[in-house]
């Protein structure tokens, strides 16, 4: 199961490198592999996503961006609210 766990890690980090530089320690690979492939359909790239987390702000969390969210230890609250919008929820 690791080797299984360790080829996955390396392909978000081949498949979203910009964000893998821009999110490095802030998600763990779960949140990763969530996130990242919902945040490149959306935007359009991976460099539009990491770009996307570092600017947008987020009403729903006091106008901080998605990373500054991250950063303030609530990426379990930043992957709930995605999911959310994924779902149809308003943002």
């Amino acid at each position: 199961m690791k080797r299984v766990e360790e080829i996955e890690h390396k392909n978000i980090i081949l498949n979203f490198p910009e964000l893998e530089r821009c999110c490095e320690e802030l998600l763990n690979d779960d949140e990763k592999a969530y996130l990242f492939p919902i945040l490149v359909y959306w935007t359009g790239s991976d460099v539009n996503a990491a770009r996307w987390l570092n600017s947008e702000t987020i009403s729903a969390f006091g106008g901080q961006t998605g990373l500054e969210v991250c950063r303030s230890h609530n990426s379990e609250g930043f992957v709930h609210y995605i999911q959310h919008i994924e779902i149809g929820g308003f943002a």
